[in-house]
């Protein structure tokens, strides 16, 4: 059986122009704070390996529940676990896609680097990715044995007795089209990021979106704009569209109403908040990249979402970033049993901030994670 090693691509590509916390963004909501964190480091986009005609697609790579606690100051522990990868290679310049959905193994080594009072730090390094038991085409792909592809993991503890886990690797792949004769390295490093599993909820219809809820998760931490102005609990809840998904290879674009949004503001640093409505709009775009089986993935982006109004203080309104890309990943899983589907959605949203009627816009600091919900 041909083993062959795999590489994770960038969950945004343009995660190499940004900051740290935005790679960590907030985390998401874990139960115990063991490692590997179960969930899934995904990609969007995809690497090229020049002069080669070679590249791939990360979809998602799913970590396997073999876990253990998390190295004690001063000492540093290597896992390995089992995954799922789901993928998309291609030989001819992204003219033509394969698709594959196989399973695989990877081990990374994490050193306790510091500490505050509720959040540990950890310095990882990605030591191997393997895949097998599926043929790629012949193309072959590896952790690079040269470069360290290094990351780092951060986990918090909340007020719930729950943690908040961040994670990003920094990976240097390469490629083999000949057997493994000869490597040609990717034209940079991909950096990966984790994030939860979106639940998936049962619908009647594939249509996108459908009614339901964009929210970030209980508990999670509130974003901030500044050293005074915090936004937490952001719940936006669409209505139903009657827009079908694009086919395989091509990508559309919707803007869709709110029904109604919740919000929670803070202007003095977290010490009070406040509970407000608002009215607005969002834009989506929907890029199918793959279809596995029954379940189609599609790479989304959220466009555009404003929001004002309702009880919101005067001046006060909430953007999507004109400048950084609010990505995301949905999926749709075919019931054939009741010709019923399962969705699951998520989106990591830049926001911005305005106090003054849209004069001057203040971006967040890092990210907020919607997941949808029926």
């Amino acid at each position: 059986m041909k083993k062959y090693t795999l590489f994770l691509i960038s969950l945004v590509s343009v995660l190499t122009l940004t900051g740290f916390n935005e790679a960590i963004s907030q985390g998401a909501s874990y139960s115990n704070d063991n490692l590997p964190t179960y969930g899934q480091y995904i990609g969007v986009g995809e690497i090229t390996y020049p002069p080669t005609t070679a590249r791939v697609r990360v979809h998602a790579i799913h970590n396997g529940r073999s876990q253990s606690a998390p190295p004690e100051p001063g000492m540093s522990s290597t896992y390995s676990t089992g995954i799922t990868y789901m993928l998309s290679v291609s030989t001819d310049n992204g003219t033509t896609w394969t698709t594959y959905d196989v399973p695989g193994a990877l081990s990374f080594s994490a050193q306790y680097s510091s500490a505050t009072s509720d959040e540990r730090t950890f310095s990882t390094e990605m030591l191997s990715m393997e895949v097998g038991g599926s043929s790629l085409g012949g193309v072959m792909l590896r952790e690079s044995p040269t470069l360290q592809s290094t990351g780092t993991t951060k986990i918090k503890r909340v007020a719930d007795a729950s943690y908040r886990i961040g994670s990003f690797f920094d990976i240097f792949t390469e490629i083999s089209l000949d057997g493994g004769a000869t490597w040609t390295r990717s034209a940079a490093a991909s950096r990966v990021k984790l994030h939860n599993d979106a639940p998936a909820h049962i619908f009647t219809s594939d249509n996108y979106p459908p009614e339901g809820l964009f929210s970030s998760a209980a508990g999670s931490p509130p974003v901030s704009f500044s050293q005074t102005t915090q936004l937490e609990n952001l719940l936006v809840a669409t209505n139903p569209s009657a827009s079908s998904l694009p086919p395989l290879g091509s990508s559309s674009t919707q803007t869709v109403s709110l029904n109604f949004t919740k919000i929670s503001f803070s202007y003095d640093g977290g010490v009070t908040k406040t509970d407000y409505s608002a009215t607005g709009e969002m834009q989506i775009r929907l890029s199918h990249v793959a279809d596995v089986g029954g379940t189609r993935v599609f790479d989304t982006e959220m466009l555009m979402m404003n929001l004002s109004g309702g009880t919101l203080p005067g001046g006060v309104m909430v953007r999507e970033s004109p400048t950084k890309a609010s990505l995301g990943r949905t999926s749709f899983r075919s019931i054939p049993e009741n010709s019923r589907f399962k969705i699951s959605s998520f989106f990591d949203v830049f926001t911005e901030v305005s106090l003054d009627g849209g004069a001057t816009w203040t971006p967040a600091s890092e990210a907020v994670s919607l997941d949808f919900s029926s």
